[in-house]
């Protein structure tokens, strides 16, 4: 995903089971999100973002953020 510093970047649960969403390299990390709930965040400072759900740690991806 490519987004400029400071858009929101917003998650939906759409499996049956929780999930969360955690930077790989700890500097933040979603609640506990369930089936049908969302989670949303801002990353302000331009690059590259790797991310998995700390339950299901075979889901990754990764968030690409350019200046704004």
């Amino acid at each position: 995903v490519l987004v400029s510093s400071g858009a929101s970047i917003r998650w939906v649960n759409r499996d049956p089971v929780v999930h969360t969403i955690a930077g790989n390299d700890g500097t933040w990390r979603s609640p506990l999100v369930g089936p049908g709930e969302t989670y949303t965040t801002r990353l302000q400072e331009p690059g590259r973002y790797e991310y998995r759900c700390t339950l299901h740690e075979h889901e990754t991806g990764v968030i690409l953020v350019e200046p704004a």
